[in-house]
């Protein structure tokens, strides 16, 4: 179950110990869930509640502040400013390593999704056409992929209607 999504913020507030106003203990009164919801939060809050008290309650042991001092002074001293130039020696060789792992790990995946992006980019390109290519086709397309060889027409042509005039023996008949 869970609780109703208007009144959500409201009873979280309820159950971290704000009051509750008329319209939220009507709503409870009424809504089994958000009754529900609200006692799982209480829960929840109680448990947290009682495990930061068990932090505070708790104490380091009596003799931990002796121990650390006995394992400081045990330690043996440094070899004054070479014992300190060592350890920032190696700091600075550590972070540079880190520094140079980060940055080839970034450069191969930006390289990886610069080749990813231009690969796409011109697979796309390859295989675009322009929107009134569509206009530009007629059925006559297949006549034209071929060259008509000498003596051959695109089209046949055939005389529509009667006889020409030079059939007739017309005006320039010869």
């Amino acid at each position: 179950m869970s609780a109703c999504f208007d009144w959500r913020d409201r009873l979280l507030d309820h159950a971290l110990g704000f009051p509750a106003s008329a319209e939220l203990e009507s709503h409870l009164g009424s809504c089994a869930a958000c009754g529900k919801a609200l006692a799982d939060w209480r829960a929840r809050a109680e448990h947290l509640d009682a495990g930061v008290r068990q932090l505070l309650a708790s104490e380091p042991s009596p003799y931990f502040g002796s121990r650390v001092l006995a394992k400081i002074r045990s330690a043996p001293a440094g070899a004054g400013w070479a014992g300190h130039l060592r350890v920032a020696l190696l700091a600075l060789v550590f972070i540079t390593a880190i520094v140079l792992l980060i940055h080839g790990v970034r450069g191969t995946r930006v390289a990886r999704e610069r080749s990813q992006a231009f690969s796409s980019t011109a697979g796309g390109l390859s295989q675009w056409s322009s929107p009134t290519d569509a206009l530009l086709r007629s059925p006559a397309d297949p006549l034209f992929r071929t060259v008509p060889r000498l003596g051959e027409l695109f089209f046949e042509i055939r005389p529509t209607g009667g006889e020409s005039k030079r059939e007739k023996g017309g005006e320039n008949a010869n």
